[in-house]
């Protein structure tokens, strides 16, 4: 090989190895998002976040109105996302990010509590 070829190589190979490095990082995100397990975590971590979303900006709101607008927040977003969420699935994860919420508010009122009292 001559010194020519040599550097044709080398500058092919800086060009063409960081394009196969990303592509193949993509390819592999874009499977680990399809594995259920991916699937559920960005489903809980969505859910949990429009939660607490939801609960901020209607503090005073009746719970089955905050249900309905978590709801349809949820239900958009996953869309947005390319998610499927059954009506199910939403359900479940929807009562266990409340429960999650509630019990991070009750910790979290008694920790104040019992430090104003000390």
């Amino acid at each position: 090989m001559t010194s020519t070829n040599l550097d044709l190589a080398v500058l092919l190979l800086s060009i063409v190895l960081p394009l196969m490095v990303a592509l193949a990082r993509f390819v592999m995100e874009l499977l680990l998002e399809r594995l259920p397990a991916a699937r559920r975590a960005r489903l809980e971590t969505l859910v949990g976040t429009v939660v607490h979303a939801v609960e901020q900006a209607n503090a005073g709101m009746a719970g089955p109105e905050k249900k309905r607008v978590a709801t349809q927040l949820i239900t958009q977003l996953a869309k947005d996302a390319s998610l499927t969420i059954s009506p199910t699935q939403l359900d479940v994860l929807l009562e266990a990010a409340v429960h999650a919420l509630n019990l991070s508010l009750s910790a979290a009122s008694t920790t104040s509590t019992t430090s104003t009292t000390r």
